[in-house]
């Protein structure tokens, strides 16, 4: 909305290791440009909440999945 995140929700199976509505809160109100989305990720280990997926994957499969280039 306004080019800034609203919502996060991520699905899948993979194994988190922690609650993933923590990552969600701290990507609302980020603005959904890549650079500042893979800030927010940063300040999280991937492996904690995505098993063996990696932040550049989560990031192409946010990027991707919208349409945006990247």
């Amino acid at each position: 909305e306004n080019g800034r995140i609203t919502r996060a929700d991520f699905y899948g199976d993979f194994l988190s290791l922690r609650p993933l509505d923590e990552l969600s809160r701290a990507l609302c109100g980020c603005a959904f440009r890549r650079e500042d989305v893979e800030a927010v990720l940063r300040r999280f280990e991937p492996r904690e909440y995505f098993g063996g997926i990696t932040a550049g994957e989560v990031l192409a499969t946010i990027f991707d999945a919208a349409g945006t280039p990247e």
